[in-house]
């Protein structure tokens, strides 16, 4: 296990990233003592309508429009994120949009 340890979560479009795209990502490495140490945080442009998950999240299309997308920001996203250990809500889910987008 890496000394590095990460809190990650996502806010998406809706629920298969075959089709949906991340609207919002947030890291947070923490010390130890889980104080945190870095954050990783940015808003972005799906390039679609967020439809009723604005619902979930309350990130509207017009509060997401020209902001940076997911390739805007992904080689910035692995190196905070690489060599840690990453922990989240639900991994699974995160770490299949992620992957989409990364593919």
């Amino acid at each position: 296990m890496s000394t590095r340890i990460i809190f990650l979560d996502t806010e998406t479009t809706g629920l298969c990233p075959a089709y949906e795209k991340i609207v919002e990502i947030a890291a947070i490495e923490v010390d130890k003592n889980y104080q945190p140490l870095r954050v990783f945080h940015e808003y972005l442009d799906p390039k679609k309508s967020v439809g009723s998950s604005y619902q979930i999240h309350g990130l509207s299309d017009q509060f997401l429009s020209g902001r940076k997308t997911f390739e805007d920001i992904a080689e910035d996203f692995v190196q905070f994120i690489n060599g840690a250990t990453v922990y989240a809500h639900n991994l699974s889910f995160d770490q299949r949009f992620i992957n989409t987008e990364l593919d």
